[in-house]
């Protein structure tokens, strides 16, 4: 067979050593004895002899293949090609070989040099199978390049970097190969958007929500994320099978210095059984993350590729990212408040709002209570795991925290991703809310001796007041009241409820469909205004009411009507 095109040498020997070369020295029958031969070609025509691009013994004269073309090659230590490929192609190869060999198909990085191939590792690789002739291989592109393929024959770990110190079969004997792109490759939108990962940090670029995205080829890949507190991302991963891909997202303050040291904020990993994986991500507070990549790192914990844990380099994966309903948006987002790690530079929490936490030991904010009060926390965080809500005194420090018990306090559901939990301010004052993680005796204070997760997983979370029916009652200073003396009138409201937590509001007093006056109601739900002149109502009887508008806990309510007579002198 040939393994290129070209005018060829046909030497023919008997019983020589090994090969016809050693006949040069003596070997085989000399003079051969009399055999007879005819030729015929199995040959290769039209347009797969026209396609054809013979192969070179080096990298640096290695031309371009052309995908669909039949190809052919042997005759050298190691066979090189170029070809250009989007992140996320996958190059099928229909390779014909002689039998109880192994070929090796490989792409390496479109920067390795015919110096640097020795050392060098290839990003994606294939070896046929031994006892057949014919093979099906896969090679796949970690990101789009001009990348190297290189083929060779019997080499050492079936890696063609070992031929350069003399590995392998040389020269390799003739195969033929046809590649193909698998669904026509990547294209489009999906190839347009890709982003290639850094392998570093430091230039790490910015990933689009919603963007089809290919990696691999480092030891582990990066990309910075936008997200807001509380988003859920959603990544649809393609990866080989009996490899654990783990995606995590870091701090934003985490640099290439202290990538060793840090810990992942929410991560999750791959099923190592299967080609393809759902995972699910948190941002615990809003911030430009960083998203890292890796392969069967050690703990499944991305950190420890610095010191050489998982496959470097590793093998290409796609994966495509979406938020999970959209994300948090609107009024949910520009409400939240980022807790802080540290009493001291705690922010007030707004009952009523969105709120997201975790990335700390414990989540510190402030909330202004009134004695009696009841805050109710709509709760969702990761199952088997204990939230603790805890409310300590306005004295509270950072010093006096580890031994400080907690005013009122509760825990999560530990089975249930949602738990509503209540706590209650025993008096009037601007307490300390902390919230933390499967700590000890469910005591936020002994996460400062180490107790609990920490980082703590994100976790949202909407505190309110518990809402309950409201009364509103009214009372005239008197019943009666001259024409053009209105003004001495004094309606006084309450407005009452059973439920615990401060009235707030505002309770309009009409007569006969005319508003009177306007009473902001204080804490405890009482008010008094009168009339703004003596010319308000004229004279006559009319039927007097007080609607209160409701807060943010509390409904609205209307009192019962009572008469009033304005009375006018003959």
């Amino acid at each position: 067979q040939a393994p290129y095109t070209g005018n060829f040498i046909l030497a023919v020997c008997e019983n020589a050593s090994d090969n016809c070369d050693n006949t040069a020295s003596g070997s085989g029958t000399n003079p051969m004895n009399p055999y007879t031969y005819t030729p015929t070609l199995i040959g290769v025509t039209g347009p797969e002899a026209a396609g054809e691009v013979q192969a070179s013994p080096g990298i640096a004269a290695a031309p371009p293949l052309t995908i669909g073309n039949f190809e052919a090659g042997g005759g050298n230590a190691a066979d090189f090609w170029t070809v250009q490929l989007t992140g996320g192609d996958q190059v099928q190869l229909a390779i014909t070989n002689p039998a109880d060999n192994t070929y090796v198909f490989a792409l390496y990085a479109p920067g390795v040099t015919d110096t640097s191939f020795p050392q060098a590792s290839a990003l994606s690789s294939a070896a046929t199978n031994y006892y057949s002739g014919t093979s099906i291989l896969t090679v796949q592109a970690p990101y789009t390049g001009n990348f190297i393929l290189a083929a060779c024959e019997n080499a050492s770990n079936d890696n063609c970097s070992t031929t350069a110190s003399g590995s392998g079969t040389s020269p390799m004997n003739p195969y033929t190969y046809t590649p193909t792109l698998i669904r026509g490759g990547i294209t489009g939108p999906e190839a347009a958007g890709e982003v290639q990962a850094s392998p570093i940090i430091a230039a790490a670029p910015a990933l689009t929500i919603g963007n089809f995205e290919a990696g691999g080829g480092n030891a582990a890949d990066f990309w910075t994320v936008q997200l807001v507190g509380g988003d859920q991302i959603q990544l649809a991963v393609t990866n080989p099978v009996y490899d654990t891909y783990v995606f995590a997202l870091y701090a934003p303050g985490v640099t290439d210095t202290s990538f060793p040291r840090a810990s992942a904020l929410s991560s999750a990993a791959t099923n190592y059984f299967s080609g393809t994986s759902v995972l699910t991500l948190q941002a615990p507070y809003t911030g430009n993350f960083i998203l890292a990549v890796c392969e069967n790192a050690s703990d499944n914990n991305c950190s420890t590729t610095a010191s050489g844990s998982g496959i470097n380099p590793m093998n290409p994966y796609t994966y495509t990212p979406t938020l999970i309903d959209g994300g948090i948006t609107g009024t949910e987002a520009t409400g939240e408040v980022q807790a802080s790690p540290t009493i001291a530079a705690a922010p007030p929490l707004t009952i009523g709002n969105f709120e997201a936490g975790g990335g700390n030991a414990v989540d510190f904010w402030q909330v202004s209570l009134t004695g009696g009060d009841q805050v109710q926390f709509a709760v969702t965080n990761p199952v088997d795991n204990a939230y603790v809500f805890a409310l300590y005194a306005p004295g509270v420090t950072d010093t006096s925290f580890p031994q400080a018990s907690a005013l009122s306090s509760a825990a999560t559901n530990y089975y249930s991703g949602t738990s509503i939990v209540t706590l209650q301010a025993p008096y009037t004052g601007n307490f300390i809310l902390a919230v933390c993680e499967n700590a000890s005796d469910n005591n936020c204070s002994t996460t400062a001796s180490g107790s609990g997760t920490n980082p703590m997983n994100p976790y949202t979370y909407t505190p309110s007041f518990p809402k309950g029916p409201t009364i509103t009652t009214l009372k005239l200073s008197e019943s009666s009241v001259a024409y053009r003396n209105e003004k001495s009138l004094k309606l006084s409201v309450t407005v009452s409820t059973r439920f615990p937590g401060h009235l707030a509001g505002a309770v309009t007093i009409t007569a006969g469909g005319k508003k009177i006056c306007t009473v902001t109601i204080s804490s405890s739900g009482k008010g008094t205004c009168s009339p703004p002149s003596n010319t308000v109502l004229a004279a006559g009887t009319y039927s007097v009411s007080a609607a209160y508008g409701g807060a943010e806990s509390f409904p609205p309510s209307t009192s019962k009507a009572v008469t009033l007579k304005v009375t006018k002198k003959n």
